[in-house]
C-alpha cells in the first residue's frame, strides 16, 4: 500500500477514535444539558421550581399502554415479580408469545422507574424483537416501544442513539401508513423538527482534510457510488474549411466516485456533492450544497405547507408555522455559510484544488435564499392581515415573526418596518402604546429569531414549556442593547452560591454572540442600556 495511502487511513481511524472519545466526554460532562431561562428581577417570571422532569416512560397514562397493560398496577409490583413472569411464559412454551412481549415492556418500565437503564433498554429491545418475529420485521406495533427507547435515551444524553431510532421510527411510519393518514403527517414533522434539532446540536458531517482527490476519497471509510457530471466546453476548429481560429461547442462527462453516505450527513439527491468534488477543473456550484439533515427537513416542511395549502387552505396560522420552519432551516444554513464568507482552509468547499483559488459562492446563496423565503412569507402575512377570521394579535404576531426573518438575514430596515405594521395593528386593535411595545418586545428579551432554535433554551432540548425546570442556581447580568439588538458591555453582577465558573462563562458568551430583538419603540427601533436579568441555570 502507497505510504500516503497508509497515512490517510491511519487518519482516519484516530479521527474515527478521538470522536468517539470526545462523545463519550461529552456525554459525561455535566453541563452537556445547560439550560438557561431569563426573567426580570423583582418578577415571578421564572421563578425557581421544585419541580422535576417529567418524561412519558416515568409518567405513562393508561392511555399510552396495550389494554392487557393498563390494568396493572405497576406502583406495588416489583421488577421481579415481572421476571418471573417472564421465566413462566418461556418455561411454559411461549417463546415468542404476545404475552411475553407485553411482560417484557412492562418490565423496560419498571427497570427505567428504578434508574436501572441499561436492562431497561435491553427489556425495551427483547419486546420488539419478539414483535417482529410474531407481525413482520416492519410492523407498526412497534411504535410505541420504540418511543420509550427514545425517551430513555433522550433521559441518558445518548443522543446518537435517539438519532437511531427516530430514523428507525420514521420508516416503520412511512412504510406502513397511507399519505393522507394523520399519523404520517405527524411522524413526517417529528423526523423534520428531530432532524433540525440534530444539526443544532452538531451531529453533522465533519471531514478530515485531504491530503488529494483520490484520498479524500478514501478517508470517507463509506460506499461509494459512481456518477457522471456532464459539462460542455469549446475546442478549437481544425476543420480544413475553417482555419480563422474559431471554436467549435463540445459535450463530454466526467465519472467520479463519490460518498453517498457519511455519517449523519450525506450528499444530497439534489446534487451528489461534497467539498472534494472542487478538485474537478469543472466544478459545480455550491449553491448546491446543504447539509443533509437541512435537506431533509426543508423537503418534509414544503411538502406538509403544501398539504395544507391545497386541503385546507383558509388555516392561515398553520401555513405560518411551516413558513417559520423553513425561513429556520435558511436561517441555519445561512450561519452555516457564513463560516465560508472568509475562510481559508484549502480543505474546504470554498478552494478549488484545480484553478488554486478561493471561490465561495456563499454570500450568494445566503442572498438566493433569503429572497426566496422573503417573497413566501410575505405573500402569506399579507393573506393573514388581509383575512377576516384572525385577530388582531394573530395579524400582529405574523408581522413581529416576518420582522424577526429580516432581522436574522441583516435586513434592519425591512425588520422595522415589519415591527412598525405590527405596533400599528395592536394599537388599532384596541392596545395601548405601551401594551403594544411590550408585546413586540417583551421581557425578558426575546432571541432573533424567535420561531428559531437557540442554544441553552428549552427548544434546543425538546422540553415543553409546561415542564418545571429543577434549576440550580442564578446568574444576575446587565447588558446593554443597540437599535439592531446586538449586545454589548455583558457584567454578571451577582451570582447564586455555588454558581460554577464554567456555567457563568457559557453565559457571558452566549449573550455577547446572541442578538435580541431591538428594543421597539412606537414604529422605530431605539438602543437599550442597563438591562437587567437572572438567568436560571440548570444542568
Amino acid at each position: 500500500m502507497p505510504l500516503k495511502a497508509l497515512l490517510v487511513k491511519v487518519i482516519t481511524v484516530l479521527s474515527f477514535l478521538l470522536s468517539i472519545g470526545a462523545f463519550a466526554q461529552d456525554s459525561a460532562n455535566p453541563l452537556g444539558r445547560l439550560i438557561f431561562e431569563a426573567s426580570v428581577p423583582g418578577t415571578t417570571s421564572g421563578a425557581v421550581t421544585e419541580g422535576a422532569f417529567q418524561d412519558n416512560l416515568s409518567n405513562a397514562e393508561n392511555d399510552t399502554l396495550p389494554d392487557n397493560l393498563q390494568t396493572r398496577d405497576f406502583n406495588s409490583r416489583s421488577v421481579e415479580e415481572y421476571q418471573d413472569a417472564i421465566s413462566k411464559s418461556i418455561d411454559d412454551g411461549g417463546l415468542y408469545s404476545q404475552t411475553l412481549s407485553e411482560q417484557y415492556e412492562a418490565l423496560g418500565i419498571m427497570l427505567y422507574r428504578s434508574g436501572n437503564y441499561a436492562a431497561a433498554i435491553e427489556a425495551f429491545d427483547d419486546a420488539i424483537h419478539i414483535h417482529k418475529v410474531n407481525k413482520g420485521l416492519f410492523n407498526l406495533d412497534q411504535v410505541r416501544i420504540v418511543g420509550r427507547l427514545i425517551d430513555l435515551y433522550t433521559e441518558l444524553g445518548d443522543f446518537p442513539s435517539v438519532d437511531n431510532n427516530k430514523h428507525y421510527l420514521y420508516y416503520i411510519q412511512n412504510r406502513n401508513l397511507d399519505d393522507d393518514d394523520p399519523r404520517l403527517l405527524a411522524a413526517m414533522q417529528d423526523w423534520a423538527d428531530w432532524n433540525i434539532e440534530a444539526y443544532t446540536k452538531g451531529y453533522r458531517n465533519v471531514y478530515i482534510s485531504p491530503l488529494s482527490f483520490q484520498d479524500s476519497i478514501n478517508s470517507v471509510g463509506q460506499p461509494n457510488k459512481s456518477i457522471r457530471i456532464p459539462f460542455t466546453f469549446e475546442v478549437p476548429n481544425t476543420s480544413n474549411n475553417d482555419a480563422g481560429g474559431n471554436t467549435t461547442t463540445a459535450n463530454s462527462t466526467i465519472t467520479a466516485n463519490v460518498p453517498m453516505s457519511n455519517a449523519n450527513a450525506i450528499a444530497t439527491s439534489a446534487a451528489v456533492m461534497d467539498y472534494n468534488i472542487r478538485s474537478f477543473p469543472i466544478a459545480l456550484s455550491s449553491d448546491l450544497i446543504i447539509n443533509e439533515r437541512l435537506y431533509e427537513a426543508e423537503n418534509i416542511y414544503l411538502s406538509l405547507l403544501k398539504d395544507v395549502e391545497q386541503k385546507r387552505p383558509n388555516d392561515l396560522l398553520e401555513q405560518q408555522v411551516y413558513q417559520q420552519k423553513i425561513a429556520n432551516v435558511n436561517f441555519l444554513l445561512k450561519k452555516e455559510l457564513e463560516v465560508y464568507a472568509t475562510i481559508r482552509d484549502q480543505g474546504s468547499i470554498a478552494y478549488n484544488r484545480a484553478n488554486q483559488e478561493f471561490t465561495s459562492d456563499a454570500t450568494l446563496i445566503t442572498e438566493r435564499r433569503y429572497v426566496k423565503t422573503k417573497n413566501n412569507f410575505e405573500e402569506l402575512v399579507t393573506e393573514i392581515d388581509d383575512s377576516n377570521t384572525t385577530t388582531p394579535e394573530q395579524k400582529a404576531d405574523a408581522f413581529i415573526a416576518l420582522g424577526d426573518m429580516h432581522l436574522s438575514f441583516d435586513r434592519s430596515r425591512r425588520a422595522f418596518d415589519a415591527y412598525g405594521k405590527a405596533y400599528a395593528i395592536l394599537v388599532d386593535g384596541g392596545k395601548s402604546q405601551e401594551e403594544a411595545d411590550k408585546l413586540i418586545t417583551p421581557r425578558p428579551d426575546v432571541a432573533v429569531p424567535a420561531y428559531g432554535i437557540h442554544n441553552y433554551s428549552r427548544n434546543y432540548f425538546n422540553i415543553s414549556p409546561a415542564v418545571d425546570i429543577p434549576y440550580n442556581g442564578h446568574i444576575d447580568v446587565v447588558f446593554s442593547k443597540d437599535r439592531f439588538g446586538m449586545t454589548s458591555s455583558v457584567v454578571v453582577t451577582s451570582t447564586s452560591e455555588g454558581t460554577p465558573g464554567t456555567v457563568r462563562s457559557a453565559l457571558v458568551d452566549f449573550l455577547r454572540n446572541q442578538r435580541f430583538r431591538p428594543e421597539i419603540n412606537g414604529s422605530d427601533a431605539i438602543k437599550k442600556d442597563d438591562i437587567q436579568l437572572r438567568y436560571f441555570y440548570y444542568y
